[in-house]
């Protein structure tokens, strides 16, 4: 038994030790921490805000194709496969698209294009519905 209880002893020692130092360190520190750490951040956030400014110079950053490309309409067919039609320039394109596989159906030019005017369908004011609900006597 004394040999556990020296080793025990060692041990508590050795760690108020440790701690007493840790403890010293962080004191004759503390003054720094606060400014040093600032320092730091400013530092990173001034890399991130150089190599934005360079990415953006050399082009890495490119502006939207001239020809844009519109999905039509979107018709699921099952879970994982659906025909989509994509207007691309005066084309609009049918497209069969599956997992792993994307094929054209056919093309429509002329006058077999579908009408692309936006379907707006008259909805009701959700504001205007909310107060006649909130007038309405309680049943």
């Amino acid at each position: 038994m004394s040999k556990r209880a020296a080793i025990a002893g060692l041990s508590l020692t050795l760690v108020s030790f440790q701690v007493a130092g840790d403890a010293g360190a962080a004191s004759k520190f503390s003054g720094l921490d606060p400014l040093q750490t600032s320092l730091s951040l400013l530092l990173v956030v001034l890399i991130i805000v150089i190599c934005l400014l360079l990415l953006r110079r050399y082009g890495s950053f490119t502006a939207a194709p001239a020809q844009p490309l519109r999905i039509i309409a979107a018709l699921s067919l099952g879970q994982r496969e659906r025909v989509v039609i994509l207007e691309a320039g005066r084309k609009q394109l049918v497209l069969g698209v599956c997992p792993g596989r994307i094929e054209t159906l056919c093309t429509l030019e002329g006058e077999d294009r579908l009408t692309t005017e936006p379907h707006n369908p008259t909805s009701p004011d959700f504001m205007n519905t909310l107060r006649q609900m909130l007038q309405q006597p309680a049943k």
